[in-house]
């Protein structure tokens, strides 16, 4: 490799280098609303299942997403990225998709969303039903489609359990990929009884309660999954712009060498050939 080449590379890793950094910024821009959304749909999720167990709590009910029904297959929803550049966020929930998927096998359908999601598990064989893409900084409206679609597809007994594959914020940070159990729905026991009268309602009622919880859950894994890949992708840019300075700093030490032995040499040629002269 000449120098002139040596340039030439030095200048294309800089390019690059420009565009990882401004990618870096954009997702640091991002990261915070994604952090907000994430801690404010954790809160909602809390306050929903606290208060379908006081309502159980008060006066027990059953309803089809509480009891479930013995038709239907069982189903699991994987939340991805629509693309890559975030590190490893896309291989660690695919790869912990495909283990629980191992260790479960009454499971036979794919709900995805992601492209990434919509790709790995389009070759796999599994049955697709639904696949969603562009969800990343995720509005509550895509958490009621995406549960308006699969509460009506669980009524008409398409699905018996619904499982949901998702990365979880622990805190700032610090998240892990995790399957949850999405319906039937678990009720858990009050954490004591409630100080406020809890009024009897009736079905249309229960079942939008119900269904509120469900798009709570989901509208929470799709925040904290938007949140952990903007951290990934974050780091990702930051980790590849400082391995393209790096780069830059040992080809710029090897350009300022080849262009002193190039100097050299023709300096020796030079005085080789004026004493030839005299």
């Amino acid at each position: 490799m000449n120098t002139r080449e040596l340039q030439n590379r030095i200048d294309a890793i800089r390019a690059t280098g420009k565009t990882t950094r401004a990618m870096e910024m954009i997702a640091s821009s991002k990261l915070e609303g994604s952090m907000r959304r994430s801690v404010v749909s954790t809160q909602y999720l809390e306050t929903m299942h606290d208060a379908v167990s006081r309502l159980f709590a008060a006066k027990p009910f059953s309803h089809p997403f509480l009891s479930g029904h013995a038709g239907g297959e069982d189903a699991l929803i994987v939340i991805s990225a629509d693309k890559g550049l975030c590190g490893d966020y896309n291989h660690a929930i695919l790869s912990h998709a495909d283990r629980f998927l191992a260790q479960h096998p009454s499971v036979d359908r794919i709900l995805a969303v992601g492209y990434t999601a919509v790709e790995h598990f389009g070759q796999s064989g599994y049955k697709m039903n639904n696949y969603y893409a562009h969800l990343q900084e995720p509005h509550a409206y895509d958490a009621i489609m995406l549960a308006d679609d699969l509460l009506k597809q669980y009524l008409e007994h398409q699905y018996h359990t619904v499982y949901l594959a998702f990365t979880k914020m622990l805190r700032p940070g610090i998240y892990e990929t995790t399957v949850e159990k999405l319906l039937p729905i678990a009720v858990s026991p009050a954490p004591e009884p409630s100080a406020l009268p809890m009024e009897p309602c009736g079905g249309e009622e229960l079942t939008g309660l119900l269904s509120q919880t469900v798009m709570a859950q989901i509208y929470s894994a799709l925040a904290d999954s938007d949140y952990a890949m903007q951290y990934d992708r974050m780091l990702a840019m930051r980790k590849s712009t400082e391995n393209g300075e790096e780069m830059v700093r040992r080809l710029t030490l090897q350009y300022h060498r080849m262009r002193k032995e190039r100097i050299t040499a023709e300096l020796q040629t030079l005085a080789h050939g004026e004493q030839k002269s005299r």
